[in-house]
Order: C-alpha cells, then structure tokens, then sequence
C-alpha cells in the first residue's frame, strides 16, 4: 500500500498534536470497529506475490503428507506380495500334477 506525500504529513501532524495532548483522546468502541473493518478490507501480502511465491508457500504445507505417503507405500511394498505369478509358477515346476488338481478343484 503506498501512501502519498501529502497524507504522510498529515500523519505527521496528528501524531505530533496527539503526542503534545495532556489528556489521551476518546477512542470508543464504534471508532475500533471501524479500524478493524478496514483492516478486514485490506489485501494480504499473499495477494501480491505471484504464482511461482504461492506454489511454494503450498508445497511446503504439503511436504509432510506427501512423506507420509512414500513411508506408508514403502511399508506396503515389503509386506504385500505383488507377485503372485511367481509362487503359481514355482507351485507348478515343483509339482505340475498337483497344481492342476488344485486348479481343477478350485482349491
């Protein structure tokens, strides 16, 4: 948010009367509602960065779950036989006659 030269000195000079004032000024309720929706209303530095700022700020949310995942997929890779092809293969090279039999009665 840039501000302009005219209303940093304007700024400026509130200040300075408010420093020099003996007794604080009357900020009520009503007066602290209004700052805090202005404050709602301003944009996030988010909005302002580009893409490239954004995907970064997310993959690195991400990155937890995503190591998560590998750990749970290698767990399931040393428990979980995926070849079942070669156990019927060894089953049948070591006793074909039983292997059909077993094949024939849908054991």
């Amino acid at each position: 948010m840039k501000i302009s030269r005219r209303d940093l000195e304007k700024m400026k000079i509130i200040f300075s009367l408010l420093s020099r004032a003996r007794k604080p000024p009357n900020l009520d309720h009503a007066w602290q509602e209004k700052v805090m929706n202005h404050v709602r209303v301003l944009e996030t530095p988010a909005m302002e960065k580009g893409f490239e700022e954004q995907f970064r700020r997310i993959a690195w949310h991400l990155i937890p779950s995503a190591c998560l995942v590998i750990l749970l997929l290698a767990l399931a890779l040393t428990t979980v036989d995926f070849f079942p092809e070669y156990e019927m293969a060894r089953q049948f090279i070591e006793e074909p006659t039983g292997y059909l039999v077993t094949k024939i009665l849908g054991v």
